[in-house]
This record gives structure tokens, C-alpha cells and sequence, in this order.
């Protein structure tokens, strides 16, 4: 949580966090609390692991079957 003692220093930390956000340099975390373990694992499946050699034994290692 940022605090400005003045006018002018509210002033400066509005304008740098705009211009983290036009830059992407601002993290939404508000997505994540929506995201479940399921879903991250499904995600990793489908993107992550036809990349490995091992792609069945992760398979089997993530879902148990």
C-alpha cells in the first residue's frame, strides 16, 4: 500500500503507476484468487508437458492414472 504525505508526492505516485500499467508492468493478482489447482494442472498438461520427452509419465504423475 503506497502513502502520500503531500499533494505532490500522490501526484508522483499516480503518475508512475500509470505508466507501470501502459508498460505491463502492473500485476493484476485478482485473476489468480479465481484460479483453482485443477485448473493449473489441467493447463500444464495441455501446454507445458507435450514439450517433454516424458510427456505420458507426466501425465500419469499428474492425474494418477
Amino acid at each position: 500500500m503506497l502513502k502520500a504525505t503531500s499533494l505532490e508526492e500522490a501526484k508522483l505516485i499516480k503518475s508512475t503507476l500509470e505508466v507501470e500499467h501502459k508498460q505491463g508492468l502492473l500485476i493484476d493478482y485478482a485473476k489468480g484468487q479465481n484460479t483453482t489447482m485443477a485448473a493449473l494442472m489441467i493447463r500444464y498438461l495441455r501446454e507445458e508437458t507435450p514439450r517433454n520427452k516424458s510427456f505420458e509419465i507426466d501425465r500419469i504423475l499428474v492425474l494418477g492414472v
